[in-house]
């Protein structure tokens, strides 16, 4: 059981009292989002947060480790925390998304261009993700495109199963290793569905 004043429900009282606000974030974009991430440091430093737009008059907000899997039960315990609020689906790490294609600066990927092998490293696996241009790209530029394929494996498979299935991730250039396999990034689900369930 988390305490009345646990640095969870802390979070939601302030959350609560600042509601509409929030909801309304587009008025004051700027203000209202470092209120929330200085509010959300205070539960994990290293928290991120998103949010979707209004459908059917309410919103999605998305507590996420940012990718780091020491985190997640802060994640886990911050969502499980949340009161119930009529306009707000809280959810806890980002969800997979049909997302054709991702911008990273001045980067951008088509996600049907990335292809994937995997080898099996016992409940997991371990991945390559071919990607076409990381050879030729800048340092700054390979940066964006490694940001660009986290982002495309967290919206193909959900950020969930990105730490806790998949072992080691290996990002290359499309024409490297032409003997292995060339599997389309949109079929990982169906790979990673069939590891070993793990729980929440």
């Amino acid at each position: 059981m988390l305490g009345l004043g646990s640095k969870y429900n802390r979070f939601w009282e302030w959350f609560e009292t600042h509601e509409d606000e929030i909801f309304h974030f587009e008025r004051k974009q700027e203000k209202v989002f470092d209120k929330l991430a200085s509010r959300l440091r205070r539960v994990h430093p290293d928290l991120v947060f998103e949010f979707s737009s209004v459908i059917d008059g309410r919103r999605e907000f998305t507590v996420s480790a940012g990718g780091i899997n020491s985190i997640f039960p802060e994640v886990t315990a911050l969502a499980r925390a949340a009161p119930d609020l009529p306009r707000w689906q809280i959810i806890a790490f980002r969800q997979r998304q049909d997302i054709p294609e991702i911008r990273c600066g001045d980067k951008s990927l088509k996600r049907d261009a990335v292809f994937f092998d995997y080898i099996p490293s016992g409940d997991k696996i371990d991945l390559l993700l071919f990607i076409p241009g990381f050879a030729d790209s800048s340092p700054g530029g390979l940066t964006g495109l490694k940001t660009i394929g986290y982002l495309l494996l967290d919206s193909a498979v959900g950020e969930y199963d990105v730490e806790t299935k998949i072992a080691g991730i290996r990002m290359l250039d499309a024409s490297e290793y032409p003997e292995r396999r060339r599997i389309p990034l949109r079929d990982l689900p169906s790979v990673v569905d069939k590891l070993p369930k793990t729980v929440q």
